[in-house]
């Protein structure tokens, strides 16, 4: 059975994010309205007389992956009841699961407001903050005066990093980050509100997925590049960049060696896959990880890095935040010194990307070298 999960919040407040999140949980597609009012070359060109195009166009796929046995995500604004009543119709006629769920990320998303339903309201300020396409204030007031706080959350859809995360007033310190070592219970027993059969059913789902990502690129590279070699890749979206990273750390293993040392630069990666970095220390996969991201993740995405800090910090390992743009991926086992240099990012959206896989020292000892002085 299919699951719709409708996204509701305003704009700026990490809908798209937690969205992304959940739709690679879920294997799911999103379905958003801002795709409708993007234009060939990417730019975002919003025309107020297209909107009713917009939400049917978001209707119609909904109809269509559905259909297709797909589970979806709405990643719309959805204030009303009005807005997201027609994607409830649809899930009951696909015979899907359907719920709602808000971000809730950070205490600054609210205000209190004894006038409110639930006791508080949106924090205005702290949303046009993060608002994307040029939302004006008096547009997000609009939105949050129309915004119906009956609605309740169906259920939660399910998470594997469902702790709490608690910042400090600037929604950047860190205060309080999930506990990893509960991780693993989590995806199993505490799926919000999901039954321990359909949790596992799901969990048994990932891995599959998982395995047939791994298995696509091991059909592409068999092994590892000899010394001095290189393999030049463009991706068709059959797998991502962690997929890439685990079928490597796969064939190392498998040739028994261990990676000593795992350096890694990227401007941006998601939650799930810092916990799946953890999850490689924890392991013994990787012995020690020196990490570099973006300034902007640490600021932007304060859940993701929480819980990347939070895993480094249990593994002993180093990161450093700075402004970065590069992706550049080190791993020395064995006699091997394997560099990954690609336009990816560490996240879990499968696109056309680029990759070279080098085995060389000389090329090794370049990279770490200035990586090894950043983090200094």
């Amino acid at each position: 059975m299919p699951d719709v999960v409708i996204m509701r919040g305003l704009s700026g407040s990490g809908k798209s994010r937690l969205a992304e999140e959940l739709a690679a949980e879920l294997d799911a597609t999103i379905i958003s309205a801002d795709d409708f009012h993007t234009n060939e070359l990417g730019i975002y060109e919003y025309d107020p007389k297209n909107a009713a195009a917009a939400h049917a166009y978001c209707r119609s796929q909904a109809r269509q992956e559905l259909k297709g046995g797909s589970s979806i995500v709405i990643d719309n604004t959805n204030t009303t009841w009005r807005e997201l009543e027609p994607y409830v119709k649809i899930a009951q006629k696909y015979k899907a699961t359907y719920y709602t769920r808000i971000p809730d990320w950070s205490p600054n998303l609210w205000i209190p407001d004894t006038s409110s339903l639930t006791g508080r309201s949106w924090n205005l300020k702290h949303l046009i903050e993060y608002s994307r396409h040029g939302i004006t204030f008096a547009i997000l007031r609009k939105m949050a005066a129309r915004w119906d706080w009956t609605i309740p959350q169906k259920r939660q859809a399910p998470s594997a990093l469902s702790a709490s995360i608690n910042y400090d007033n600037d929604g950047f310190g860190l205060i309080e980050t999930p506990n990893l070592d509960r991780i693993d219970s989590q995806k199993t027993e505490s799926r919000r509100g999901l039954s321990q059969a359909r949790a596992l059913r799901h969990e048994a789902k990932q891995k599959r997925i998982t395995s047939e990502k791994i298995g696509a690129f091991t059909e592409l590279i068999d092994k590892i590049p000899e010394p001095g070699c290189s393999h030049h890749i463009i991706t068709n979206g059959s797998f991502e960049f962690w997929t890439l990273l685990d079928g490597l750390i796969h064939l190392l293993n498998d040739a028994g060696h261990q990676v000593q040392e795992f350096w890694g630069s990227t401007w941006m990666l998601s939650r799930s896959n810092a916990v799946r970095l953890y999850e490689h220390g924890r392991a013994g996969k990787i012995k020690d990880g020196f990490i570099i991201t973006g300034i902007y993740f640490k600021r932007k995405e304060p859940a993701a890095f929480g819980t990347l800090l939070r895993g480094i910090e249990a593994l002993g390992w180093r990161y450093k935040a700075i402004d970065l743009h590069a992706k550049v991926q080190l791993l020395k086992a064995g006699p091997h010194r394997i560099v990954i240099e690609s336009s990816a990012n560490w996240t879990g959206n499968p696109r056309i990307e680029q990759f070279t896989i080098t085995n060389s020292r000389k090329v090794f000892d370049f990279h770490r070298s200035w990586m090894a002085d950043l983090l200094d």
